[in-house]
């Protein structure tokens, strides 16, 4: 079945939207087969373009983005970023805990950033969505982050002052894109709560506390396509 070219979607993402997931057994990251995207274009037969990366940040996505439409014409595009530009140098941390950090994007620079991206895929005839932040497993995430070194963990601790920080400061973030969404009247599919509204979201996550794990990549791509159905049922065939 051939797809219809208003169908076309541009996913400009980070890890989560790339499909990574922590394999224990192995002991390494790696792309599942069921990764959310894979999951939404093959049961809607939609055409995704996936340009989400491990690490990406607004900054990096936003010049990506701009080359990625230049040839190319697309009805929506997806922009689920922020969990990299919230995060921080954990070792930095660890071996200066009494020093000041900062994320890897300040918060007002993450908010402008995501506009000057919504404000671009207008300016191209392309419908902008939102995706909310997949919340963080703050326990897990703390062990994963300070197990390079004996001091690690100490270290980090101090500096947070409460391991829940992790999470609250990241929701912060997530709150940053529904403003955003708000202000610019912007569409959003709200992963993180379908997420949440489960019995007990931390069993949908890797080891590392901050992937989702394949069922967890359920969940949102259940999410994802009721979102989808909403904000244009004549997208699918």
């Amino acid at each position: 079945m051939e797809t219809k070219l208003e169908s076309r979607i541009l996913v400009c993402g980070d890890s989560i939207t790339r499909g990574v997931i922590f394999d224990e057994q192995s002991n390494r990251y790696i792309n599942t087969k069921k990764a959310v995207t894979d999951e939404v274009a093959q049961k809607m037969h939609l055409t995704i373009d996936n340009m989400s990366k491990f690490g990406n940040t607004v900054k990096r996505a936003l010049n990506s983005f701009k080359k990625a439409i230049i040839n190319k014409k697309y009805k929506y595009v997806l922009f689920e970023l922020g969990g990299n530009d919230c995060d921080f140098n954990w070792k930095a941390v660890a071996d200066n805990p009494e020093g000041t950090h900062a994320p890897n994007t300040d918060y007002t620079e993450y908010k402008n950033i995501l506009k000057e991206m919504i404000e671009t895929a207008r300016e191209n005839e392309i419908v902008p969505v939102l995706a909310t932040l997949p919340p963080i497993d703050a326990h897990r995430y703390f062990d994963w982050i300070s197990s390079f070194s004996v001091d690690a963990k100490p270290h980090i601790l101090s500096w947070l002052g409460d391991v829940n920080r992790i999470y609250w400061w990241q929701e912060r973030y997530n709150a940053a894109v529904l403003q955003v969404a708000s202000e610019t009247h912007c569409r959003v599919l709200d992963i993180r709560s379908a997420l949440l509204e489960t019995d007990d979201y931390r069993k949908l996550y890797c080891l590392d506390g901050i992937h989702p794990n394949e069922k967890g990549h359920e969940v949102m791509a259940n999410a994802v396509i009721s979102s989808l159905r909403r904000i244009n049922p004549d997208l699918f065939h």
